[in-house]
C-alpha cells in the first residue's frame, strides 16, 4: 500500500508515468523475525525523455526551443533537441561544442530524489503509520474473534 501511495504522491508533483516509478521501488515486508518493513528506492537519474517533452518526436526543422516539464510546471530548454539514436533510444540531447558531434543526453531527478522530497516523505511516513495501526487493530480483532 505504501508503494502505491509513494507512486501516487510522486506523480502528483512530477510529470512521470507510473511504470517508470514502480520499477525502482521495492517493498521489504515485515516478518516474524524482523518486525520492520521498508521501501527501497534505487535508481539512476531519469532521462528527460521519461518526463513530458514537447515535441516528443524529432523535428529537424524546428527553431524554437523544446519545452520540458519535469514538475507540473515546466520550462523551455534552449539549445536542446529530441533525437532518435541508431540503437532505437529516443532522448533529449544538447551539443557539447559548436560542431555537430558530440552530443550528450540531458537528465532529470532520480526516483529516490523525487520520493525523498521533504513533503512527499513526510506524507508517506504519516500514511504508512496509519496503515500499520489500522492493519494491526484489524488483525487483533480477527484473531480475538476466533476465541
Amino acid at each position: 500500500m505504501t508503494k502505491t501511495a509513494a507512486s501516487r504522491k510522486v506523480r502528483d508533483k512530477y510529470n512521470i508515468k507510473e511504470r517508470d516509478i514502480n520499477s525502482f521501488i521495492t517493498p521489504h515486508r515485515a516478518s516474524r523475525a524482523n518486525l520492520s518493513g521498508y521501501l527501497r528506492v534505487k535508481s539512476a537519474r531519469m532521462p528527460l525523455s521519461k518526463f513530458k517533452v514537447n515535441p516528443s518526436r524529432p523535428s529537424p526543422k524546428r527553431r524554437k526551443p523544446i519545452f520540458v516539464s519535469v514538475k507540473k510546471s515546466g520550462g523551455a530548454i534552449k539549445g536542446a533537441f529530441v533525437a532518435d539514436l541508431d540503437s532505437g533510444h529516443r532522448g533529449v540531447f544538447e551539443r557539447v561544442g559548436k560542431s555537430r558531434f558530440p552530443i550528450r543526453e540531458l537528465y532529470g531527478p532520480s526516483v529516490p530524489q523525487m520520493v525523498g522530497e521533504g513533503t512527499i516523505i513526510k506524507e508517506l511516513e504519516e500514511e504508512a503509520s496509519e496503515i500499520v495501526i489500522e492493519r494491526l487493530s484489524h488483525e487483533a480483532v480477527r484473531l480475538l474473534g476466533r476465541y
